[in-house]
């Protein structure tokens, strides 16, 4: 068998790029899922001067059940088990293997992980939302 650069090209080429497409539908898979919210602050909130309040915040969000369901094409805001909203999701960009950018609406988010059963997600660079699978 007598094989041209050309022809080794494809052979190395095609697996090489199947492997590359298998690992960035794994990591997509890495966001995607139902997200309980554990946590949520706002920015302003960050030095957290209310202790109390927030933990009534936190209390009250996990007595709703708030899920933050995520997907390449949706987002979807579950509180008691009913669709509270849902938007679709554009201009999905990774940043890192453990950060991606997306628009829906007119909002900005970026969801970041922490590993893969815990993460957070920030809305407009003011409203963060701790999560977990």
């Amino acid at each position: 068998m007598n094989l041209n650069i050309t022809d080794m090209k494809k052979y190395v080429i095609l697996p090489a790029a199947l492997i590359g497409l298998s690992f960035t539908d794994f990591q997509k898979n890495n966001f995607t899922g139902s997200w309980n919210v554990v946590d949520s602050y706002t920015i302003e909130q960050i030095n957290l001067q209310n202790p109390a309040l927030h933990e009534m915040v936190k209390k009250k969000i996990v007595e709703q059940k708030s899920r933050i369901i995520f997907s390449n094409e949706e987002i979807m805001i579950k509180q008691n088990d009913v669709v509270t909203d849902k938007s679709k999701v554009r201009d999905l960009k990774k940043i890192t293997n453990d950060s991606i950018v997306f628009k829906f609406d007119d909002h900005i988010a970026s969801f970041k992980l922490k590993n893969e059963k815990s993460g957070v997600i920030t809305f407009d660079k003011a409203a963060v939302f701790v999560v977990e699978k």
